[in-house]
């Protein structure tokens, strides 16, 4: 046990008084590692919080909404009645759903000309027939008006701010006595939108019943369900039934799963691009140790001759040297971990992200330069150990 204490001991003291000597070559691969490994864990850091980032915009903005509508076989039969008149009623009642309302567009399946005035020529504005749930899940507004007209069947309308600018229709606090003419008939204006939704913005919302009276079927309805965050794939898998649940086969949702898997795909393609680019900065540090490990034995050669000459061998020259290199790649990394971390924070706040750092890839970043710093200085002791003394004292 004594003489193993001293063989460690003698070994710290070797590679620390070769550090010593060595500054400027033992900072240089230091700072080198640093930056390949700093490299590594800020790339995987962003990329983590990127992919975060994604997941949850695509979970706000896509996942927790889905479509329901009539299947191809319901369109092209011309069904009446696919949608029950409490359809909204039955949805709401799912535990993950926000908002649920009908639409159906009316362009290019009645004569929508519209004009502001009887006998001015029509103006190119489209033309919906919705309830005031679908409004709700658009997340649309419309004031003070009387949006729960548009469950009904009166000729009133809603107008988006840029469909008023293009029919010449007033943006005033009481609309009463504004009208529109639509296919020749007058409809009351009864409040404006207010949207982000610059489709939404320039068309003219009438009540639903309207449009089915106007088609004669539902066929071409849809239902647009807002559902709470990530709640969508659910929904999807039992709204059908709860519309329907004596013809659900009647109905289609949107592909929301689909959605969700997009979102697992972002997640897998960002982990693939953290392991290519982790691949070429270990490789680039391994070359990077390795390299100065060479130059410095190679600078040592007569150091390393006297040693053996002094009756070292080959199994401590080898330690010496890969302790070296162990020691540079574990300070090195843990530098470089250090550096990454903050390079991930500072990135995340410039972006608005929320920081993931997550251990799992963070804490073995300084193993990892020690593991690399090992491999890397294998050949160059290697090389070192089968210095022949004799040669090595007369080396210039």
């Amino acid at each position: 046990m004594s003489r193993l204490r001293t063989s460690w001991t003698d070994l710290v003291d070797d590679v620390t008084a070769e550090l010593v000597v060595a500054r400027s070559r033992a900072v240089t691969i230091l700072v080198g590692v640093a930056l390949s490994t700093g490299a590594l864990v800020s790339s995987a850091g962003i990329s983590a919080t990127a992919r975060d980032q994604i997941a949850a915009d695509l979970a706000a903005s896509t996942v927790d909404s889905l479509t329901v509508s009539a299947a191809a076989s319901a369109r092209a039969g011309g069904a009446e009645d696919v949608f029950p008149d409490d359809t909204e009623a039955r949805v709401r009642e799912l535990t993950l759903v926000r908002e649920a309302g009908r639409v159906l567009e009316l362009d290019g399946l009645v004569d929508g000309l519209v004009t502001r005035l009887p006998g001015t020529g029509p103006v190119d504005v489209p033309v919906l027939a919705a309830t005031s749930g679908y409004l709700a899940a658009r997340d649309s507004s419309a004031g003070q008006a009387p949006v729960w007209l548009l469950d009904g069947s009166e000729p009133v309308a809603l107008l988006g701010l840029a469909a008023a600018d293009a029919l010449g229709v007033p943006v005033v606090d009481d609309p009463t006595g504004l009208t529109v003419q639509i296919d020749g008939a007058t409809v009351q204006v009864v409040g404006y939108l207010t949207t982000r939704d610059e489709a939404l913005a320039a068309s003219i919302v009438v009540p639903y019943l309207q449009g089915v009276e106007r088609l004669g079927s539902d066929a071409r309805a849809t239902l647009l369900v807002r559902s709470e965050v990530g709640g969508g794939p659910s929904v999807a898998e039992v709204v059908r039934a709860v519309v329907r649940p004596d013809r659900p086969d009647l109905l289609v949702t949107s592909p929301v799963v689909a959605l969700e898997s997009l979102r697992q795909g972002v997640s897998a393609q960002f982990a693939r691009l953290v392991a290519w680019i982790g691949a070429l900065l270990l490789a680039i540090t391994a070359l990077l140790i390795s390299n100065s490990t060479a130059s410095a034995v190679t600078a040592r050669t007569p150091e390393i001759g006297l040693r053996r000459a002094l009756g070292a061998s080959r199994g401590q020259v080898t330690r010496v040297v890969v302790a070296e290199g162990a020691l540079t790649g574990l300070l090195g990394g843990a530098a470089g971990t250090a550096v990454g971390l903050s390079v991930v924070v500072v990135v995340a706040a410039a972006s608005s992200w929320s920081v993931d750092l997550d251990p799992t890839w963070a804490l073995p970043a300084p193993a990892l330069g020690l593991a690399v710093g090992v491999v890397a200085s294998l050949h160059p002791a290697s090389r070192a150990s089968r210095i022949s003394p004799a040669l090595a004292v007369r080396h210039d």
